[in-house]
């Protein structure tokens, strides 16, 4: 298979009328380059499938690293059938591979994802694919909860961590509090097993901080929500998880580019603080993602918090707070190109290559190189989707579309 574009989107650029050749038995990138090249060489070599989009931009497919849902459902759901639904909308919006994303809730019910998540791993789904879970909770400060029940947000008490630990091959990312209890420790051990431990809804000081990130913090979740910023103790200032995350370049972050949970100049600030290779865009989409205004839909399972979706965005009942995003990855690039003012090449890079590379898999995933998995999408200039490929299958639109909820918006085009 040939996909050739008006451009395709590399790593540190973008080629103009350039094509990507897929080996269709592996479903790896076989080789990138100017198309008259690629088209040359082929001649000589046989036949191939081509697909040619003059006006169209060829990117590496997205990697979502803090999903929760979409179309009515959830990964707290606990069934392959809402996996399906999940993969299916967000691979109609260009993300290719993710992790399955948790809410605080009990343990049995953080169990009960963690094994559809091994399911999906092992047999795949209808869209997007899964890489592994990221839990995000339940070991959170109550305090800086956000969305998640606070009935939910608990210390990680050995026997918990024991029955977490089982799932280690699952597990690529965790969300949690250093400042709880016994989270000092249990950092080391995830760490210790290859998991990727993100600090989130966090109160510390920058001093407090430090351990942290000796014991293996290396990312931090959702910049500038749910998170400490200076405070002043008398003349003194004290920096925050905020100012940490901008200020050590130890620690990767992550950025929901909705337009809602940050203006423009925040998210400008953020991207020149970390640069693209150490700040990537998640959707932390939940279940409104892809339904009406007006509707209202629970963060996480189906008695988590309650929610309402209006002005693109999810907020608590009382509208106090976002809950959640209801935006897929190709608008959160539009807006990393449009609001923040990244090349196209960088933009797309904080929604592929950076992600990939932050969970371990940038090696085989996030970028259009030969030898890479075959995970492309094929957007309009208004960054709408036209195409998805992953690992060198072409998805198909209407079977995913027939996943959609009655009552579902109508995807963009």
């Amino acid at each position: 298979m040939i996909v050739r574009g008006g451009k395709v989107v590399l790593p540190d650029g973008v080629l103009e009328d350039g094509a990507v050749v897929i080996d269709a038995q592996t479903g790896r990138i076989e080789s990138v380059g100017p198309a008259d090249a690629v088209f040359n060489s082929l001649l000589k070599s046989g036949h191939a499938e081509v697909l040619e989009y003059p006006d169209g931009i060829v990117s590496p497919g997205f990697v979502d690293l803090h999903i929760h849902g979409a179309w009515d459902a959830d990964f707290m759901d606990g069934t392959i059938e809402d996996f399906d639904v999940v993969c299916a909308f967000h691979a109609l919006h260009g993300t290719t591979s993710l992790l399955a994303t948790s809410t605080s809730a009990e343990t049995e019910r953080i169990v009960r994802m963690l094994e559809t998540t091994r399911e999906a791993i092992a047999g795949g789904t209808r869209g997007s694919q899964v890489l592994g879970a990221h839990l995000e909770g339940p070991w959170l400060n109550p305090a800086m909860k956000g969305c998640h029940l606070e009935r939910h947000c608990r210390p990680p008490l050995p026997a918990e961590r024991r029955v977490v630990m089982k799932f280690a091959g699952v597990i690529r990312r965790v969300t949690l509090s250093p400042e709880v209890e016994g989270c000092l420790d249990f950092i080391r051990e995830l760490a210790s097993a290859g998991i990727v431990v993100s600090a989130g809804h966090s109160s510390m000081t920058y001093d407090e901080m430090q351990p942290a990130i000796e014991a293996g913090v290396r990312h931090v979740t959702h910049i500038f929500c749910a998170m400490s910023t200076t405070v002043r103790k008398g003349p003194w200032r004290h920096p925050g998880v905020l100012e940490t995350t901008l200020a050590d370049d130890r620690l990767t972050t992550e950025m929901i580019a909705d337009g809602k949970h940050l203006p423009a100049a925040l998210m400008r600030i953020t991207w020149r603080c970390k640069g693209a290779e150490r700040l990537c865009l998640v959707s932390d989409a939940m279940r409104g993602a892809g339904m009406p205004p007006g509707g209202r839909y629970t963060f996480g399972p189906r008695d988590g918090t309650e929610t309402i979706v209006g002005d693109g965005v999810a907020m608590l009942t009382d509208l106090s707070a976002f809950a959640s995003s209801v935006t897929p990855l190709n608008w959160m690039v539009k807006n990393a190109a449009a609001m923040v003012g990244a090349p196209l090449h960088e933009a797309v890079r904080m929604a592929s290559l950076t992600p990939a590379t932050i969970a371990g898999l940038g090696q085989t995933k996030g970028s259009l190189e030969a030898g890479k998995d075959a995970d492309v999408v094929v957007l309009n200039e208004d960054f709408s989707v036209r195409q998805t490929i992953v690992r060198g299958k072409l998805l198909d639109r209407g079977r995913l579309l027939r996943l959609a909820p009655a009552g579902a918006l109508p995807l963009e085009r």
